[in-house]
């Protein structure tokens, strides 16, 4: 998902992101900085989530669709995917 930042900096949470994280106008957020490897974290401090994370990989995977983003990412940081029984497997490559 993408996003443009305004004039001000400010960026739109997408809805998807907002609807996983159960978030509603007024709601705090942290945002934590990953400098390793050039990312951000956003967390909500308001409330849990209201899908676990299985459902929200589903939910990105289908909005993903189409996309090689994850195969992108994969091949960039040399790791292997498998599925297997529903189960994600995560592993270094040699």
């Amino acid at each position: 998902m993408k996003t443009s930042l305004s004039p001000k900096g400010q960026a739109t949470i997408p809805k998807p992101v907002r609807d996983f994280l159960g978030l509603k106008p007024g709601d705090k957020v942290e945002w934590e900085i990953h400098y390793e490897n050039d990312s951000v974290t956003l967390r909500t401090l308001s409330k849990k989530p209201k899908k676990s994370w299985q459902e929200g990989l589903k939910e990105i995977q289908k909005m993903m669709k189409g996309s090689n983003i994850l195969e992108e990412y994969l091949e960039d940081k040399q790791l292997d995917i498998k599925l297997e029984d529903g189960e994600y497997t995560l592993k270094k490559s040699s």
